[in-house]
């Protein structure tokens, strides 16, 4: 379904001769600021990472916990360091989103360790996402009350309905849309509509995309008329890929072009040796 819808409103911009931005109502930015998720590894590779990200212009960076063996052996600490060292070696002006994956089972626990964190200092610049299982918007909500950082939700926005759900039950500070999660780009804008009315702060991304994706989540994000720091750099991950176009990053930000559609343009050459014959 979200294939289509893309492909739908990458033809409306062919055919009108104007980029998908326009299409879908017209852009506040054609430059926006980037964040990235983290490589995996010790608090001190975390750290050089989070060093090297910021100076190159990246505003976000994403630190990625959940590995479950340390509720096996009653061992947060070393978790704890990857946070702390991160956020000690960018400062305040790069923001720190602790991505968690649904990884606690309860409110609890997930409580507990962000309290240990902020025990001796309080940063602002420092965000939890989706820490607990996304049906469990109350749980969010009863977070978002005691906890004083900002609660994201990804895995929870699924729809406008769910949507609305988050806002009832003030469940979240921001969140992070996935086109392919929410339907497509007419429900993700309804979605941002959703956000913009509640005063809550919209990010995009989506791991392991293609350049066709991340610029139909680039395309997306301009017409946000203030977004968070977003995550397009999912084709990265790619070492080879039939897609190019649809944006530049320069400087740790996104720049748009002004090419009909998605502007994105495809190697038949190089989709042939991904082909897999049946």
């Amino acid at each position: 379904h979200a294939a289509v819808d893309m492909a739908i409103y990458d033809v409306i911009g062919k055919v009108r001769e104007v980029p998908v931005y326009t299409v879908l109502g017209g852009a506040y930015h054609t430059e926006m600021e980037t964040c990235t998720t983290l490589p995996d590894g010790s608090p001190d590779e975390c750290a050089s990472a989070a060093v090297r990200f910021s100076e190159s212009g990246f505003r976000g960076c994403k630190v990625k916990i959940g590995n479950r063996t340390f509720l096996d052996v009653h061992d947060d600490s070393l978790e704890k360091q990857k946070i702390l060292r991160v956020l000690a070696s960018v400062g305040q002006e790069v923001q720190v989103d602790v991505c968690a994956d649904q990884f606690w089972p309860n409110v609890q626990q997930a409580r507990n360790f962000f309290t240990s964190i902020l025990e001796d200092h309080f940063y602002g610049n420092l965000a939890l996402e989706q820490p607990l299982h996304h049906l469990d918007i109350e749980g969010h909500a009863e977070l978002s009350e005691v906890l004083p950082v900002s609660i994201i939700l990804t895995e929870s926005v699924t729809s406008p309905e769910a949507m609305m759900l988050i806002v009832k039950a003030l469940a979240a500070d921001n969140v992070v849309l996935n086109i392919n999660r929410v339907g497509g780009l007419t429900s993700a804008r309804q979605i941002i509509n959703i956000c913009e009315a509640a005063a809550i702060g919209v990010s995009f991304g989506s791991r392991a995309s293609t350049k066709l994706g991340d610029a139909a989540h680039a395309h997306l994000a301009s017409t946000v008329r203030d977004p968070l720091p977003i995550d397009v750099l999912g084709h990265l991950a790619f070492e080879e890929a039939p897609f190019s176009g649809g944006f530049d990053i320069g400087s740790g930000r996104v720049i748009m072009g002004d090419k009909p559609g998605f502007g994105v343009e495809l190697d038949e050459e190089v989709l042939r040796k991904l082909t897999v014959d049946l």
